[in-house]
Parts: C-alpha cells; structure tokens; sequence
C-alpha cells in the first residue's frame, strides 16, 4: 500500500503548476500618458463671447440737452460697458492690443472753436498679470484707430479695469450721426 500511495504522490507533483521564486527587486509597471492643450482665451460675463458688440446711446443720455455738450455721465456709461467681463488665456505666447477711434460724426466736418464733430478720450485697461494698455483717440485723424499691443504675456485671469476721460467736453456737438469703436482683442499662443 505504500508503493501506491508514493506513486499518487509523484502524479500529482507532476500535474501542479511551478511556483515562482519571489524577486527581492522592485517591480515596475508603468503608463505613458501623451495629450495637448490647446491655447485659448475666454470671455465670460455680460457682452462676453467672440464677436462685435454695437452699443446705441440715446440723446439724451450723450448730451445735456440744455447746453448741447456731452454728459459726465457718457464717462461712466463707456467705461460701466466695459466692465462686467472676466477673461483668461491659458498661452504664454498670448497677445493682447487694445484699439480705439474717436466718436466721429459720420456726416459733417467741422472746424470751429465751438463746436466738435467728433469725442475724443482717453482709454485704459488693466488686466491683472499684463498691465495696463492705454490709447487716447486724440492723437488720430476721424475714422482711425489709436492702438496700444503687448506680445508673448504669458497666461492670465481676470476682470479688465477700466479708466475713459473725455479730452473735451466744453464743446457744442454738430448734429448727425456719431460713431467709434472699441476693441480688445486677445490672441492665444503657446
């Protein structure tokens, strides 16, 4: 009877898997994780998005209609459009300019002491992480742009300050139509 058991014994050490010795040294495992990021710029809040904006101003919120010159309350009005927004860009090569024309009137040209054709201002605005970027309309002709650009700024975040002074609001507007343009513009990069 121990002859049988013996033989048992050996069939089943044949059939039975080797085991392994253990290793003393570290084992690795490793995941190789490859994506990308592209570069953006985002507006968020009131007038945010991509895109022009067309503000109209009533008479009588852009002249004090007694006297014929602009309102104080133009400054604040421009300047209360322009805020409101919180933006960031993720790129350090992001570029940013900000431009402006004067409120020119599209249908007269007026060269007298007392009257004006056109508003001029002065602009600023801050972005935190940037600077600030200042233009002053005075310094083009009706129909152009005073522009101010700073290049490769790096990611930044946050809600522009804005600055706008009328250079001269002692003068009697013309009567017409007045128009002018605003723009910040920002261009992701890496």
């Amino acid at each position: 009877m121990k002859r049988i058991l013996l033989a048992a014994a050996s069939i089943a050490a044949i059939a039975s898997p080797a085991l392994a010795d253990p290793t003393t040294s570290p084992l690795n495992a490793s995941v190789t994780v490859n994506g990308s990021v592209a570069a953006r710029c985002e507006f968020q809040g009131a007038e945010a998005g991509n895109g022009s904006h067309t503000v109209a101003i009533p008479e009588a919120a852009f002249l004090d209609l007694d006297n014929g010159q602009l309102q104080s309350a133009l400054e604040a009005g421009i300047g209360g459009a322009l805020t409101g927004v919180t933006m960031w860009c993720n790129g350090a090569g992001t570029d940013v300019a900000l431009s402006a024309s004067p409120f020119g009137n599209t249908s007269a040209n007026v060269n007298n002491a007392n009257f004006a054709d056109r508003v001029d201002y002065a602009l600023s605005v801050g972005l935190q992480g940037v600077g600030s970027l200042n233009v002053n309309t005075t310094t083009v002709a009706k129909g152009s742009f005073a522009t101010q650009a700073f290049s490769n700024v790096g990611p930044f975040i946050g809600t522009p300050t804005i600055g706008f002074d009328i250079a001269d609001s002692n003068k009697i507007l013309v009567a017409g139509n007045y128009s002018g343009t605003v723009a910040l513009t920002v261009t992701p990069g890496i």
